[in-house]
């Protein structure tokens, strides 16, 4: 019984990659390959997850031309997202509007996972833009939809996410609700595989992803000469040569403070942004509302600029 429902449990969750589901550490063999994702090793994988203590987490892209997944999740966590239970009710009632069964696991600490499982590996900008427009169609939070990425680069798996029924977890946590119903794991892969989501719907529900607003063009990174005079050396070097520090959110901003210092207008600040953003953090690109994000930055920067003017004139 234990084999039949960790195979059931594995094509539900087939990934990429897999990682230690502790600190969340791809699995990968000598030459930098990911291992145990498949055959038997991924079973055996699967039953330690389950039944021992080893928790799995898994990279949902599948390499290929596109890549496919074959399941879509949403992450929501307080205090970031507010309400992550009723953020999931709400979007569970717009897979409901598309006869799609959608499952909610609270995850370890605080935060909400709403799953939904798919009868053949979809590709993975239908499955995320499927995600995303269920969720923004009740304005619920989109900060971590999975898939994060539709592409596959060098030696990345993408983001990756721990999977539920961990034989070791907080109580109550980690196992899977079907409305107000907790089900144990062999009702949620009977109930899972019962209800696998078909690519038609996934189409039906993309269908009503707004379109993004275009960006304003980017411009050339190295300018002409006269940007050289117009930025200082410290902000030209940042601009051509990349951020220094590793925190992305943290170096987005500081270059938005820095061209708010040199009284550079939104406009081309908002188009800076993202074609610096594209180039060398990846923090907005691939996001809906990317330029929105940075419109924010904008107005942020302006905000902190001044206080420190005033901070400036006040200690003089």
């Amino acid at each position: 019984m234990s084999r039949a429902l960790a195979e059931s449990f594995a094509r539900l969750h087939q990934g990429g990659a897999v990682a230690d589901g502790i600190e969340f550490r791809p699995r990968k063999d000598a030459n930098d390959k990911p291992t145990g994702y498949f055959g038997e090793a991924y079973l055996v994988s699967v039953e330690e997850h389950l039944f021992a203590d080893e928790p799995l987490g898994v990279y949902p892209l599948i390499p290929g031309e596109p890549p496919t997944v074959n399941f879509g999740v949403v992450d929501w966590d307080a205090p970031r997202d507010p309400e992550p239970l009723i953020q999931a009710a709400n979007v569970t009632k717009v897979f409901d509007a598309f006869d799609v069964v959608a499952f909610t696991e609270l995850s370890r600490s605080k935060g909400v996972h709403l799953w939904i499982y798919a009868a053949e590996p979809i590709e993975a900008k239908l499955m995320r833009d499927a995600m995303m427009a269920a969720c923004l169609l009740v304005e619920a939070p989109v900060k971590e939809v999975y898939p994060k990425q539709i592409s596959l680069t060098n030696k990345n798996f993408g983001n990756g996410i721990r999977l539920p029924y961990p034989a070791v977890s907080n109580p109550g946590r980690q196992v899977m609700r079907l409305n107000s119903w907790t089900l144990t794991l062999e009702e949620f892969c009977k109930y899972a595989e019962q209800n696998l989501v078909t690519r038609e719907q996934l189409e039906r529900i993309a269908a009503h992803l707004p379109k993004p607003q275009a960006p304003p063009s980017p411009m050339p990174l190295r300018r002409r000469r006269s940007d050289a005079d117009k930025y200082p050396p410290d902000l030209q070097d940042q601009i051509n040569n990349g951020p220094t520090g590793t925190d992305r959110s943290d170096s987005l901003f500081t270059l938005a403070c820095r061209l708010m210092q040199c009284g550079e207008s939104k406009e081309r600040s908002v188009a800076l942004l993202s074609e610096w953003d594209d180039r060398w953090v990846r923090k907005f690109s691939d996001r809906q509302d990317k330029t929105q994000r940075y419109e924010e930055m904008c107005d942020s920067a302006v905000g902190a600029v001044s206080v420190n003017q005033q901070s400036f004139k006040e200690s003089k």
